[in-house]
């Protein structure tokens, strides 16, 4: 079990943690794991406290330690989607999509990943106030860089970036400018940036772009047809099961720890090594059907 607790004299974004996974336990208990598994909650005079389940590596250092095959790539792109979708559904933008804020269980045979971190998570469309940090610039979204309110789209535009990185680097992971790096964002395309053995999951990123970059934070987005989306990329590369559970290779535990004390820097820098592999491999090239073959499973 893992015990968090902070003094009422806690900061903005530390109370708004307690209080989103406080809602969640409420919402959900024990039953999704897609959330923290919250064991007990409350507050004495002294602090508030939640309990939850220990979790175990983040995908983040997942993607660092091991080589990921494109079935499991994708099945975290279903996984974190449906995830994010769930969240919504309670009314909540997370704020900070990102790897380091998918947790994999302890337990090896629950092969769900669970979203932590809701320090920065608002109500759509709640107000963002003007110095309210932006979460992390790479993943951050369009409306972020502006400080414009939370919309539906902004936590669906970081989970797209996130993705897409498990298959060729973003073209702004080097820039130190905020607003040189909000602009590529905005004129970002990807069959510039993926290798050509990729050229089926270009296809599909960009119909998921299409449903939300140039959204605002007053419309609703449809993700339903997301899951599908993907799924049609799973078909087309010879992966059509990738909407059950994904357990991390058998074979991580000695990796982890190696790199489990490694700053977010290390995994970056070793999934660039990894890119630049893929992109020496001869080409693949895959059509993917324009239509989703399957229906995503609730």
């Amino acid at each position: 079990m893992a015990v968090k607790y902070t003094g009422k004299e806690l900061q903005e974004k530390t109370l708004r943690d307690f209080t989103v996974v406080r809602n969640i336990a409420s919402a959900c208990g024990f039953k999704d794991q897609r959330f923290p598994r919250v064991i007990d909650h409350g507050q004495t005079e002294l602090c508030l406290f939640t309990i939850t389940l220990l979790q175990g590596p983040s995908l983040s250092v997942i993607l660092n330690a091991h080589k990921l095959d494109i079935k499991a790539k994708l099945s975290i792109c279903y996984q974190t989607w449906f995830t994010i979708r769930g969240l919504q559904n309670m009314g909540y933008c997370h704020g900070d999509i990102k790897p380091g804020h998918f947790m994999t269980q302890r337990n090896h045979n629950a092969g769900f990943l669970t979203i932590i971190d809701f320090g920065l998570a608002r109500r759509f469309r709640s107000s963002r106030p003007s110095d309210s940090p932006m979460g992390t610039p790479k993943y951050a979204s369009i409306a972020a860089h502006s400080g414009r309110p939370t919309g539906q789209c902004d936590d669906f535009q970081s989970w797209l970036m996130m993705c897409f990185e498990m298959f060729a680097p973003l073209p702004w992971a080097e820039e130190q400018d905020l607003d040189k790096m909000q602009d590529l964002k905005k004129q970002w395309h990807f069959e510039k940036c993926l290798p050509d053995q990729y050229v089926g999951l270009a296809d599909a990123f960009s119909r998921l772009k299409e449903a939300f970059w140039n959204a605002t934070p007053q419309d609703e987005i449809d993700s339903t047809n997301f899951g599908a989306v993907i799924q049609s990329v799973g078909v087309a590369c010879g992966a059509p099961d990738i909407t059950g559970p994904w357990l991390p290779p058998v074979n991580l535990e000695p990796e982890l720890t190696q790199v489990s004390n490694k700053s977010e820097k290390e995994p970056e820098k070793n999934r660039a090594e990894e890119h630049k592999a893929e992109e020496k491999k001869p080409s693949e090239k895959k059509a993917i059907s324009k239509k989703p073959q399957t229906k995503p499973k609730e």
